[in-house]
């Protein structure tokens, strides 16, 4: 996916976070050329949407795990996206 073809496709989306969070997500990953993460880690163990966990003040929750990606190299995607979308 393109940075053009991700922002049409969600320029005038009127769907509500809840609605439209795991398909901007793996849209973000086809952008950055990952795999989402039902392709990624089909069992879920480390990369998932709203995996149970337990809070650290007690209680059960949701948490979403990301790959094993280090977090320059995100920054150095999205920032090489910036420079070839402000170009187009």
């Amino acid at each position: 996916m393109t940075p053009k073809e991700f922002i049409e496709r969600w320029r005038h989306s009127g769907l509500k976070e809840r609605s439209a969070a795991q398909s901007h997500f793996n849209d973000i990953c086809s952008l950055l050329g990952e795999a989402p993460p039902h392709v990624a880690d089909p069992t879920g163990e480390r990369f998932c949407f709203e995996r149970g966990a337990k809070k650290t003040g007690g209680g059960d929750g949701w948490a979403d795990y990301t790959p094993d990606i280090p977090y320059e190299e995100i920054l150095a995607r999205l920032f090489k996206l910036n420079q070839e979308r402000a170009t187009e």
